[in-house]
């Protein structure tokens, strides 16, 4: 999801600079952040100095980067399951393999890894 958010970062802002060696981690942790807060009901209360701890940056500088690509995604994060599949079929590669998920069947997902 992460990942996702990124990518839908540089759709809406197509003359942004981007990511470089500088600024790379920061993007990438704060784009994390705000993917666990949307795809878990109740964050642990703990994740956010967890996350600033161990990815180099103070508690206070994450909230400023969250808030600040919140702003430019515009806090339209909704994403339809149709859509991130499709995402996942093109951009997502476990070792070489192509790695679906089928979102109308999800508990055939967990079933099958599962039994592998």
């Amino acid at each position: 999801m992460a990942l996702y958010l990124l990518q839908l970062l540089q759709r809406r802002h197509p003359r942004w600079p981007g990511v470089d060696l500088l600024n790379c981690h920061r993007l990438y942790l704060t784009a994390l952040l705000v993917s666990v807060k949307l795809l878990q009901d109740v964050p642990h209360r703990d994740l956010l100095r967890a996350m600033s701890a161990k990815g180099g940056v103070t508690s206070a500088e994450l909230v400023r980067l969250e808030l600040a690509l919140l702003f430019l995604l515009r806090f339209d994060l909704f994403v339809s399951r149709e859509t991130f599949a499709q995402f996942c079929l093109a951009n997502c590669r476990v070792s070489g393999e192509l790695h679906a998920f089928d979102y109308r069947q999800p508990e055939r997902n967990i079933s099958e890894q599962q039994s592998s």
